[in-house]
């Protein structure tokens, strides 16, 4: 049975039958609690499109989201380039 009290954005500890803990942790968040209820909510990598053709997360903890088209787009490479200001590096 999940200790509900000991569970974090990383870890998920269990009350085992002879009485202790077991406790798994991960690298990231797997969760996260929800401003606006207060619930635990997992995390969720799926990306739902938005607006302005962003792209967003649908449940991440610092609200990923990942912006749409901007501009012009460039008529060529060399237009692309020269809009930018800078010119390739050699690879030697």
């Amino acid at each position: 049975m999940e200790a509900l009290s000991e569970r974090t954005e990383t870890s998920t500890t269990w009350a085992n039958k002879d009485g202790s803990l077991t406790t798994e942790l991960t690298a990231g968040p797997v969760r996260f609690r929800d401003e606006a209820t207060g619930q635990w909510r997992h995390v969720d990598l799926d990306l739902v499109q938005e607006g302005g053709g962003a792209v967003e997360s649908r449940a991440h903890p610092r609200g990923l989201r990942l912006a749409g088209k901007t501009g012009k787009p460039a008529a060529s490479l060399k237009a692309a380039r020269d809009r930018q200001g800078h010119r390739p590096r050699d690879a030697g």
